[in-house]
């Protein structure tokens, strides 16, 4: 347990790249692509800056793409002789899980007890947001069945995201159709499923997380964006 223990510095170092270089600019990007869908309604079936509007809508979906592919990047499987070798180390929220995986006993409702404690929290607030992160009442700690359950709905809903970066966006798949379709609707539920998962698992390493869509709504771009599509 003490050994696991230590390696709670380094999970909230990672929880803030994570955080930092790959899902704040994720949800910043979709928040201005929505607002500049807006923009363009209006001129749907137009030629109006058509080439422009192209080319910021693929600009989107190959940024947004790649950020949902990197954030479920998974472990690499090296053979033992390369594992003295110094080489790259990828950081995705779905590795972190890995890691949380492999220690997930240390993760009990005691511990978040004393999270909530030391910040002046009721007990009874810690046991419903440790009920809501296990997503079972009364457990006594996160299982890691429940770990390995979340990793596979981020790799499953994510799938036609990682298929389109690696066929289309850095690749390209001799056969079209072997890449299947990934439609605006596929980013925004792989989105939306990071962003819930993310909140969680930072909520039970800090014992909170900051409201990132709510931190969104001062981002306005829209005046800019009328200067093209008044």
């Amino acid at each position: 347990m003490g050994i696991s223990a230590d390696r709670f510095p380094k999970w909230r170092r990672w929880l803030d790249r994570i955080l930092e270089e790959q899902l704040d600019p994720l949800l910043v990007s979709r928040h201005i692509h929505r607002q500049l869908s807006d923009c363009l309604s209006k001129y749907e079936g137009t030629s109006k800056s058509a080439e422009l509007a192209v080319w910021m809508d693929q600009g989107y979906v190959a940024f947004a793409a790649t950020r949902i592919r990197c954030m479920i990047e998974q472990p690499r499987r090296q053979p033992k002789k390369l594992k003295q070798r110094r080489g790259w180390k990828s950081l995705s929220l779905v590795i972190l899980l890995e890691k949380l995986k492999t220690n997930h006993a240390v993760f009990t409702r005691e511990r978040f007890r004393r999270m909530y404690r030391r910040a002046g929290v009721h007990e009874r607030l810690a046991d419903r947001d440790f009920d809501r992160i296990a997503r079972k009442r009364g457990a006594i700690y996160i299982a890691r069945a429940r770990i390995e359950r979340d990793i596979a709905a981020l790799k499953r809903v994510a799938a036609p995201v990682k298929r389109l970066v690696d066929k289309v966006v850095a690749h390209t798949e001799e056969d079209r159709r072997r890449v299947g379709k990934c439609s605006y609707n596929d980013l925004d539920k792989a989105i939306d499923l990071l962003e819930e998962t993310f909140c969680r698992y930072r909520s039970l390493i800090h014992g909170s997380c900051p409201d990132l869509l709510g931190s969104l709504k001062g981002l306005d771009v829209t005046n800019d964006l009328l200067k093209i599509w008044p």
